[in-house]
């Protein structure tokens, strides 16, 4: 949060959070739609972006593209923090390997279609955290921690295939975090 020079909120920078029990506070997400819009009323302003987690298997219109919807309807950009978390297909999540050689392409046909028909700039955060180890081999075939750069690669080579299945989709209005 940073204060313009009358001591009233300037400009909320990603960051700020809405409390589950209706207490604006600045932190690092928001919970839900009247939490986003008591966080608005506590600042005098609207958001400018709201972020969402989404996980790989049900990233669907009834989930965060709903969210996405309704945030552009209210004048915010939706960020969508979208992880690979694939609970009942081993080993819980997509890996890289199976992202690359596109077992998931169908999936992602869809999905890249859904974010095209919001009409309007959806940031991804795709995979964020890419290291952390919290998920031991789940996006990678390798241990992160003992293997960093062959986990690197595989990540990289798996983004890679994301982001230009996106793009033969013909999907514009969205801009990679």
């Amino acid at each position: 949060l940073s204060c313009g020079n009358n001591g009233m909120p300037g400009q909320v920078l990603i960051g700020a959070k809405a409390d589950q029990d209706g207490n604006a506070a600045f932190l690092d997400s928001t919970s839900s739609e009247n939490d986003v819009l008591a966080l608005e009323a506590r600042i005098g302003r609207t958001l400018a972006i709201d972020n969402q987690y989404a996980n790989w298997y049900d990233f669907s219109s009834t989930s965060p593209l709903l969210e996405a919807a309704w945030d552009i309807a209210g004048g915010r950009i939706p960020m969508i923090s979208w992880k690979t978390d694939y609970p009942g297909h081993p080993p819980g999540c997509a890996t890289w390997s199976a992202i690359v050689n596109g077992q998931y392409d169908a999936q992602l046909v869809e999905q890249a279609g859904m974010i095209k028909a919001l009409g309007s700039t959806v940031f991804i955060r795709w995979h964020y955290e890419m290291e952390h180890p919290q998920g031991g081999n789940c996006f990678y075939d390798v241990d992160v921690v003992k293997d960093p750069v062959t986990a690197g690669k595989e990540y990289v080579a798996a983004w890679d295939h994301v982001y230009d299945l996106f793009k033969a989709q013909n999907v514009t209005n969205v801009e990679w975090v």
